[in-house]
């Protein structure tokens, strides 16, 4: 249409037609675009996923699960595992020893001090490399510059530590030139490598000087050759072993084990706790709703404590040991138990040996109850208000301080060790692979040499004897020994010599280490080195954190170290005992839940309590101590009738006899002790019922009148007397009272108001038990569900602080990483140096024997072989001369010779011509 259009319509109506039409393309494709984007699912954005390195690999992945699977790899390797640490066993905190690795005279020490004696200067020192390095990391030295300081340091080494790798680059363009030599006769042509005018005769004083010293280099190849693969497979051992116990520290510091938490697993804890310390938090708001509503339960089981005590205080101060005027408190020994009165004192089997009164209090002590009043109390008193406050601060700046401390041991170890395993296996894998290489080559090397020796002897011995049946021996193999020596000495060399420029800086990291960081002071010196250190324009709190880093370093890695680390990031003294407490709070409620609210015995105590103090609470019986006290008016024990005194003893102040506790026995009153005086009809009480005669009473009778009588008599009397004094004071008995306030007010009673205040003092008891049960039972399930669920995870975090966070042990590990690192990887590095250069220099006097007569040989077979064919040539062309001067009228053809002359005699005359050159050249060499 558009070509039709453009035929009729002329040149512009087409380009007006193609406009249109390239406008409704447009059109389409975007309306296509539209609905196929309304039709089809946005697809996934693109993720720039990393292309795999097939060449060399990636670095290792150090979070807990491929540390752990890493750390079981590498110590399979070795068929052994480090020391297996126990918690809360006791680790000698032993100084690290202060010696050169391998120690002294050894190879690294001498190494070290021949770096101390080159008297570089600080600049050029390992210490003065990690100070600025850690000034550049700080940031407290805007000039440090860390790559240029390694930079120098490693110039410092260049002489005469890098002399092996410079010579083993030489010797490397050496053998270039060799093989330059050995495959262009061009290159033999040189001023350095020219080849003789004329075949040289090897004299028997230069084969047998060379025989020997071929012996030695090949002999000492050989015989290194075992030690070599010794040394690589000990190397290979200790590099392992290193990465073992460095995967094993590493995986132990950072994520935990049974001895130790963990520097990972204690942040998730110090987060979680100071979350739940946070007084918008859940866990707090609950806390303040159960507080709130148990204030009520709080109050009337504190009342039933201070009841409890109370009561046991008043009976205390009139019994236990106590007596007045002679007589014992028969309900305070039943209430308290024996104490510290005689074996009568002790209640019968039916009550409890340590006391009703007693037994009560330490089951509503172990109850519920006093389980849910203990949770409130303590977390009133430490996870509320300002000490709530002081609490998250410090977790918060602890949390700050091992967030330093573990990212110290990320770069100390596992960046270090974990992170480039891979690179060290792949690394010591080519060194292995070329130290076997280089034992290969040395014993073939060494094989070759001999064959080629006693190749050429053969050959040249058939050779002498028949000229003519061979040709001159070639040196081949002697070439082929030299290229093996070459090869095998050029990587010995390399080995060796960079070998050996690692053995430096480790040797010096090892002393520097031992003698320098290790210590409290170099800790803090090098602290920035660690990463240990805030920015320098970090805030004050970011530093004062930075320092608690640096203690919770020194408490671990300092001689003096405690393992406290929470006492050095400012939670250690009693900071977290919140937490046993509540703990213990929490198992006593989850044990007694299912009894009663204020225990399972309190009940059948309550009712025995009761009892005993409506029959026995105004019982007072005769019971002297051995010794008089004026001040409760005793007389103490005195001397009675032997028939009497177990009858006298034990008598009570009613008037008639009472059954005992036993249920069995009586308990004499006044009228039977006033028989017992002096017979009946006697004596009587002033408080008796019954008798006659003198009546008894506080004053009577006088001292004047007991002296008249009988010892026994008098000595009845006097007890008698101070029945009736009993019986009448209103003193010598305590009856305190509990005020509302909680407030003790002292109070002395008689005997009658005694036994009446006991009897009330229990049923306040039993209105108070009662009380603390109805109340206990209404807020039960806040402190079992709500409370519980709340705070339970935050103690057990909290707990597991306290009981993991002790780096004691910590310093056996640091001890195995020295030993492996500095005491079997170093030292095996320096010796497989040494012996690889050794296998170097063997190999290079073998190269030089091998050359030399490979280069003889290769020599005068070329030059013997030009000689006879110049010779050849020579003689055909003296013979054609001696035809032309014989016969003038020849006609020689285009290449100067007779065309007349007859091909099949030149030949025959050409053989024989060869034959007499082939022995004049026999006879010169």
């Amino acid at each position: 249409n558009v070509r039709a259009l453009s035929r009729d319509g002329g040149e512009l109506q087409q380009v007006k037609l193609r406009a249109g039409m390239r406008y409704a393309f447009a059109v389409s494709l975007l309306l296509a675009a539209r609905v196929e984007a309304q039709v089809e699912p946005p697809s996934p954005p693109a993720v720039n996923r990393p292309t795999p390195n097939r060449v060399w690999p990636d670095h290792a992945p150090v979070d807990k699960q491929s540390l752990a699977k890493s750390t079981e790899e590498v110590c399979s390797r070795v068929g052994r595992v480090p020391e297996v640490l126990e918690r809360g066993r006791e680790y000698p905190t032993s100084e690290m020893r202060w010696v050169p690795p391998g120690g002294e005279g050894s190879l690294l020490a001498s190494m070290v001090t021949f770096r101390a004696e080159q008297q570089l200067g600080a600049s050029a020192s390992f210490a003065h490399v990690q100070e600025i390095c850690g000034a550049q990391r700080s940031g407290a030295d805007k000039d440090a510059n860390c790559d240029e300081a390694w930079q120098e340091y490693a110039l410092s080494l260049s002489w005469p530590f890098a002399v092996p790798l410079i010579c083993a680059v030489c010797v490397l363009l050496l053998y270039c030139n060799c093989c330059c030599v050995a495959c262009c006769r061009c290159c033999r042509q040189m001023i350095c490598c020219r080849e003789s005018q004329a075949p040289n005769v090897t004299t028997r004083f230069y084969v047998l000087l060379g025989l020997v010293f071929w012996t030695g280099a090949s002999v000492t190849q050989v015989g290194l050759c075992s030690s070599v693969v010794e040394v690589s497979q000990s190397l290979h051992s200790s590099v392992n072993w290193n990465l073992c116990v460095a995967h094993t520290f590493a995986s132990e510091a950072l994520y935990g084990a049974g001895w130790f938490l963990g520097t990972g697993p204690t942040l998730d804890r110090l987060n979680s706790i100071g979350n739940a310390l946070d007084v918008d938090n859940t866990t707090m708001k609950t806390l303040r709703g159960v507080l709130s509503a148990s204030a009520q339960f709080s109050q009337k089981h504190g009342l039933l404590k201070r009841r409890l005590a109370h009561f046991s205080a008043t009976l205390a101060a009139v019994g236990d040991g106590k007596r007045a005027f002679d007589h014992r408190c028969m309900f305070c020994n039943l209430a308290l138990g024996r104490g510290s009165d005689g074996p009568s004192a002790e209640p019968p089997p039916a009550y409890p040996q340590e006391g009703v009164l007693t037994a009560l209090q330490q089951e509503v002590l172990s109850s519920s109850s006093e389980a849910m009043d203990h949770i409130r109390q303590f977390s009133l008193s430490q996870l509320t208000g300002a000490n709530l406050t002081d609490l998250a601060r410090s977790v918060k700046r602890a949390k700050a301080s091992f967030a330093f401390f573990d990212q110290g041991l990320k770069d100390a170890l596992s960046n270090h060790w974990a992170r480039n395993r891979p690179h060290i296996d792949a690394i010591e894998s080519i060194r292995h692979a070329l130290f076997i290489c280089v034992s290969i080559l040395a014993a073939a090397g060494a094989v070759i040499g001999w064959l080629a020796f006693g190749t050429t002897r053969i050959r040249l011995k058939k050779f002498e004897e028949n000229p003519h049946a061979g040709r001159y021996p070639s040196g081949k193999m002697h070439c082929l020994s030299w290229c093996c020596a070459f090869i095998h000495g050029i990587l010995a060399l390399f080995l060796g010599g960079a070998l050996l420029l690692m053995t430096v800086p480790a040797a010096e990291a090892c002393v520097w280490v031992r003698a320098d960081l290790l210590t409290f002071q170099g800790l803090a010196r090098y602290s920035p080195a660690l990463g240990l250190t805030a920015p320098a324009d970090a805030s004050p709190a970011a530093r004062v954190d930075a320092q608690n880093a640096i203690k919770l370093t020194q408490s671990c890695f300092s001689p003096n170290r405690t393992g406290d680390m929470l006492e050095a990031v400012g939670l250690g003294s009693k900071s977290l005992d919140w937490q046993t407490e509540l703990s213990d709070a929490f198992y006593n409620m989850d044990d007694r839940v299912s009894e009663p609210a204020v225990g399972l015995k309190t009940a059948d105590l309550v009712d025995k309590l009761s009892a005993i103090a409506e029959d026995y609470g105004g019982r007072f019986v005769l019971d002297p101590l051995p010794e008089a006290d004026n001040a409760t008016g005793s007389i103490g024990r005195l001397q009675l009738a032997a028939n009497l005194e177990p009858l006298l003893l034990g008598s009570s102040l009613e008037a008639d006899d009472a059954r005992a506790l036993d249920g069995v026995s009586y308990v004499r009153g006044l009228n039977t002790y006033a028989e017992l005086i002096a017979g009946p009809g006697q004596y009587t009480f002033l408080h008796g019922t019954a008798g006659g005669g003198f009546v008894i009473t506080p004053d009577r009778p006088t001292d004047v009148e007991l002296a008249t009588l009988p010892l026994e008599v008098s000595n009845a009397l006097r007890y008698a007397r101070n029945k009736e004094r009993l019986l009448t004071s209103n003193s010598a008995l305590r009856c305190d009272v509990l005020s509302s306030s909680g407030a003790v007010i002292r109070k002395t009673c008689t005997v009658r108001e005694f036994a009446d205040h006991v009897v009330s003092e229990t049923r306040l008891i039993e209105e108070a038990l009662a009380d603390t049960t109805k109340e206990a039972n209404a807020v039960m399930q806040l402190f079992v569900s709500d409370l519980k669920q709340q705070l339970l995870p935050t103690l057990t975090s909290v707990k597991s602080l306290r009981s993991l966070l002790s780096c004691q042990a910590m310093w056996r590990r640091v001890e195995e990483l020295d030993q492996s690192f500095c005491e079997e990887l170093a030292a095996t590095t320096a010796r497989g140096a040494m012996q690889a250069m050794a296998q170097a220099i063997a190999a290079m006097v073998g190269f030089i024997v091998q050359y030399k007569a490979w280069r003889r040989l290769k020599d005068n077979k070329v030059l013997s072989e030009e000689i006879e064919r110049f010779e050849r040539k020579l003689a055909v062309h003296q013979k054609q001369m001696d035809r032309i001067h014989t016969n003038p009228n020849l006609k020689l053809g285009p290449t100067g010779g007779n065309s007349h002359v007859d091909p099949h005699r030149i030949d025959l005359d050409l053989q024989e011509d060869d034959e007499a050159t082939a022995v004049h050249t026999h006879d010169m060499l």
